[in-house]
This record gives C-alpha cells, structure tokens and sequence, in this order.
C-alpha cells in the first residue's frame, strides 16, 4: 500500500513504478501539481485493487495495457484539471472490469 494523498508532491508518475508488481492500493489523490500521463508501464501491477488518481494535473490517455489489471476494482480518475483531460481508451477493453469495478473519469462535482 501507498498512501500519499493531499501532500502538494509534483512531478509525474514514475514509470519505475510499474516494477511494483505486488502494489494492491496506490492512492494519489489530490496532488495538484502531479502533471504528465499515466504510465503503461504500471498494467505490471497486476493485482493492484485501489487505485485513485483524482485532484491532479494528470493528462494524456488511459493507457490499453491497463486493461490487463484484472484485479482493479476501484479506478478514480475524475476531478484532474484541466477538466476531461484523461481520455479513456475503448470501453471493448474495459469490458472485463464493468461487472465488478467502479471506474470514475472525466469532470464530476
């Protein structure tokens, strides 16, 4: 688990992280000056089940090789400024996560 939430850290998500492969809960929210994308590299953390990354500065696309992180089963990505800028990838490949997952994205007060 790692918690570092509302701690005004900036920079951009490390790709290294990825190699953090029993991660379960990763929680980054509300760090406005977390800027840069989601990193593919992180779909190696296969049995991560929480991972909140809302009250950034967080652009760019949702990567299609998250799709592969079966065991998510909360995904917030909602509230990054500027408001919608992470793009979700082909709901096709999400498809496996709808039944049990809650997926968050876009500008939601």
């Amino acid at each position: 688990m790692l918690y570092i939430f509302g701690a005004n850290i900036s920079g951009t998500l490390p790709s290294s992280w990825g190699s953090m492969t029993s991660m379960v809960d990763l929680q980054l929210h509300l760090n406005s000056m977390l800027s840069g994308s989601l990193p593919p590299e992180w779909s190696s953390m296969t049995i991560v089940f929480r991972l909140y990354i809302f009250g950034t500065n967080i652009s760019g696309p949702l990567p299609s090789s998250w799709s592969n992180m079966a065991s998510v089963v909360y995904l917030l990505l909602h509230l990054n400024v500027p408001a919608r800028n992470v793009v979700p990838t082909s709901p096709a490949l999400w498809s496996k996560h709808l039944r049990h997952a809650t997926i968050v994205m876009g500008q939601h007060d």
